[in-house]
């Protein structure tokens, strides 16, 4: 286990890992602004050893995660990071369990950033026909996030893995069995993200039989109207009530590093079934970093600044996330209390929280956020459904059949943030 020496954080500084902007822009005739930050893209490989039978994932210290957990203790509410006192905190607060994965940092196809992943952190070297494709979707900063799987043997060894140690990259090998992975998806605090734990689901569901060898796209059944961006416009590192960046400096086993992190308060979801119409309860939401993040990512905008990208020849609808009825949480207000609020305001339900199952809690902001979900399930009908209620702005019902879910999880490029796509997946995986 590496030493950890937090020596110091910065508020002013430039980053090519976190870029903040104020985004103004005119929608149905009305001016708008929304703070958003602009992240790398990602792929990550869920990989299974055939001789040893098991899983091979990895454990890191994730800054984000140490700083943001401390911050949200009740002896540290109102501090900022200049208050803390570092060195009385266990590091252990920041390891996290992961899937092997990595920055979209260079011009190369996504199979062989995986396949560079896989060797550097886990020392297998596997060919890319080897590597299959599971699943690519959008989170809520607009960065596409790919998901892969490969099966591994001794025969790939190349050595020890463990990153780039030279630069401060210390990363364990982590061995599950399958028993142990499916108690790693049941536990109520995994301390992994939504990627992991959707993988996991995919895998112990997975019937190659079934599999699509074409996906196909996927739009989001909604009749509420969507209304296209004009007038868009960037201001760079705006102050902001909403994102707060900050630098951490540390030293792990002697090598100086820094970390670039805008910490975020947690949240809760409640997936909802209605069983009176076997229908999945869900929202599209209007998120405007969405749809940049979507236009950035297309080929032809590689290296454009995004003010100079021109946003009027993409579809409005990348602007729209599916995703769990949820928000953040306020201060004192506890995660199933969240999930209750987000389902009566965004969802029209009024639910009982003796009725919540709670699924899991997942690491959403594994790099730059360290803020947690809290994911519940509930299954109601009509009576439950507020009189009176009316979706509110940049929120939109839509309701999943089981065979809609089937078809969101196979599609090329899921409009969803990961979260759902777990939640789907244990759905059609145990409740049948």
């Amino acid at each position: 286990v590496p030493t950890i020496e937090i020596t110091g954080f910065q508020e002013k500084f430039q980053s090519i890992y976190l870029r903040s902007y104020r985004l103004n822009f005119v929608q149905d005739g009305q001016a708008r602004e929304f703070d958003l930050t602009l992240r790398h893209s990602s792929v990550a490989t869920l990989l299974f050893h055939k001789d040893r039978q098991k899983f091979l994932m990895v454990r890191q210290f994730r800054p984000a995660i140490f700083v943001s957990r401390i911050l949200k203790m009740e002896e540290n509410k109102g501090k900022t990071v200049f208050d803390v006192d570092w060195k009385k905190y266990d590091r252990e607060i920041g390891y996290t369990r992961e899937l092997c994965a990595g920055l979209i940092d260079k011009d190369i196809p996504l199979i062989d950033i995986a396949r560079e992943e896989i060797e550097e952190e886990c020392g297998y070297n596997v060919r890319n026909e080897q590597i299959r494709w599971i699943s690519s979707f959008v989170v809520d900063s607009g960065h596409p996030q790919h998901l892969f799987f490969a099966e591994i043997d001794e025969s790939h060894k190349a050595h020890e893995g463990g990153g780039n140690n030279h630069e401060g990259e210390f990363i364990e090998q982590v061995w599950l069995s399958e028993e142990e992975a499916r108690a790693h998806l049941t536990s109520s605090d995994p301390r992994s993200p939504p990627g992991l734990l959707y993988a996991l689901e995919w895998w112990f569901s997975r019937d190659p039989k079934k599999e699509s060898s074409t996906p196909l796209p996927f739009s989001i059944p909604c009749s509420s109207p969507s209304f296209p961006l004009e007038s868009i416009r960037f201001t760079p590192n705006p102050p902001s009530s909403t994102i707060s960046p900050v630098r951490m400096l540390f030293n792990i086993n002697g090598v100086s590093r820094s970390w670039d992190m805008a910490p975020c308060a947690d949240s809760a979801a409640v997936f909802i079934y209605n069983r009176d119409e076997q229908r999945l309860v869900l929202n599209r939401r209007f998120r405007p970093a969405v749809f940049i993040g979507r236009s950035r990512y297309q080929p032809e905008n590689k290296g454009v600044a995004v003010e100079s990208i021109d946003y009027s020849k993409y579809p409005q609808e990348w602007g729209y996330s599916l995703e769990l009825c949820g928000g953040r949480r306020r201060d004192e207000e506890t995660a199933a209390s969240c999930a209750l609020r987000s389902a009566s305001s965004r969802c029209g339900y009024l639910l009982e929280e003796s009725r919540l199952r709670h699924l899991t809690k997942t690491i959403l902001g594994i790099s730059q956020g360290g803020d947690k979900q809290d994911i519940y399930y509930t299954e109601c009908g009509n009576g439950e459904k507020i009189e009176g209620w009316k979706e509110p702005r940049d929120f939109a019902l839509v309701s999943l059949s089981r065979e809609d879910a089937e078809s969101l999880l196979s599609s090329q490029l899921a409009p969803s943030p990961p979260c759902i796509l777990f939640a789907l997946k244990w759905f059609l995986n145990h409740r049948k």
